[in-house]
């Protein structure tokens, strides 16, 4: 399956490095705000491809935050509270990776005031997997928000090859908040 996706959208250097996914995932920690959308973190997470043809012994994710918003990296497959979200940039370190190997990289990412993008299942204006759009951008609907509020996030993969190469890729994706009634498709 791997080298299926590395044939699809890795680089002629055979790096895959893209944001996929969801920006809303649902399931507070606390239940008496498992309903409340301002609380909760959105998600920003980017897949790691290794078609290089070596291992990798060092991947780190740097993701850099517009003004106003903070992010915490988290380990992929793990759900830990938002509780050391920070300014700027943040680093997220994941260790090794195989030769055709794939792994995620996921941060919360949020801005102080949050928003009410409760999807439609939850009484909210909006169908559940519509943050899941394709493309390298993020639109998030919500009725908290007159205008579209835009901004742009940076990620950068950092890799250290098995023989020592250094490897860099950077994604730069906007990030729109936009009204509820904005039409979504």
């Amino acid at each position: 399956m791997h080298r299926i996706e590395a044939a699809e959208w890795a680089d002629s250097d055979g790096v895959g490095f893209r944001r996929f996914g969801p920006a809303l995932i649902w399931g507070h920690w606390d239940a008496d705000l498992q309903w409340d959308a301002r609380v909760m973190p959105l998600s920003l997470r980017f897949v790691v491809l290794n078609a290089t043809g070596q291992d990798w012994s060092d991947v780190v994710v740097t993701l850099t935050c517009p003004d106003g918003w903070r992010a915490q990296g988290r380990p992929p497959t793990h759900w830990p509270r938002p509780d050391a979200l920070q300014n700027g940039a943040v680093t997220l370190h994941l260790g090794g990776l195989a030769a055709l190997g794939r792994t995620v990289a996921p941060f919360w990412v949020q801005k102080p005031r949050g928003y009410d993008i409760r999807p439609s299942w939850a009484g909210g204006p909006i169908p559940f997997h519509m943050p899941s759009q394709p493309g390298a951008g993020v639109t998030i609907h919500t009725p908290d928000v007159a205008v579209p509020e835009e901004c742009e996030f940076m990620a950068e993969l950092s890799v250290i090859a098995a023989d020592g190469s250094p490897m860099r890729r950077k994604l730069t994706f906007p990030f729109r908040i936009a009204p509820a009634d904005e039409k979504t498709g």
